[in-house]
């Protein structure tokens, strides 16, 4: 997926119009989101303010879960497990499941 189908495919999930978007940005109007979505590419900054115009963040993610997550903003932070979606009662029921598997790789393995 280009970074332009991530911005379009956000403004669908959101229900945003590029007109809101830009205002929401600080753009100049309707006319720079498109050339944004129309562009071969887009820097950084510009994907960061649309995104988070949208409720958005950037984040960089280990798909294997063994490193931390960091959010790109306007200085990039890792992202602690409470700042994460998920409740607390989300996060308690993580540690469990993290918990039961463990015991059970650690009976597979012995």
């Amino acid at each position: 997926m280009t970074v332009q189908e991530v911005v379009k495919s956000v403004i669908k999930a959101t229900g945003m119009t590029q007109r809101r978007l830009a205002d929401a940005a600080g753009l100049s109007g309707q006319g720079a989101v498109s050339m944004y979505l129309k562009s071969k590419s887009m820097r950084v900054e510009a994907l960061q303010t649309m995104l988070n115009a949208c409720g958005y963040e950037l984040v960089a993610r280990d798909p294997s879960g063994k490193h931390p997550e960091f959010v790109i903003g306007d200085e990039v932070r890792p992202v602690a497990a409470a700042e994460r979606d998920a409740s607390d009662e989300d996060e308690r029921l993580r540690a469990m499941v993290r918990k039961i598997l463990e015991e059970e790789m650690g009976k597979s393995r012995g």
